[in-house]
């Protein structure tokens, strides 16, 4: 899960690197947490098909955003920070 706000050049990578990953299936959330950049329309142009795509109306921060996140996913729930550092993977509720 990848949380996220006006990062439209950074969230890229981070998407790239989590769809290229070797160990199975990967489901890969981001959560747009009211950017005001290009952020939201570039991930639905780009990635449209390969993430879920979840859009915050405003700011609401990073731990509403992960939460967001983590209430869509369907397995384990990791996530990158923002120094692009893994999370401690967790089991979803559901």
């Amino acid at each position: 899960m990848i949380p996220t706000r006006n990062r439209v050049r950074l969230v890229s990578e981070a998407i790239e690197s989590a769809l290229n990953q070797r160990i199975g299936q990967v489901e890969v959330i981001v959560v747009d947490d009211g950017s005001t950049d290009d952020t939201a329309s570039m991930l639905a142009r780009s990635f449209a098909s390969r993430i879920e795509l979840v859009r915050l109306p405003t700011h609401r921060g990073a731990g509403a955003a992960r939460n967001a996140g983590a209430r869509l996913a369907r397995a384990w729930v990791g996530g990158v920070s923002r120094r692009r550092r893994p999370l401690a993977a967790r089991k979803a509720r559901g």
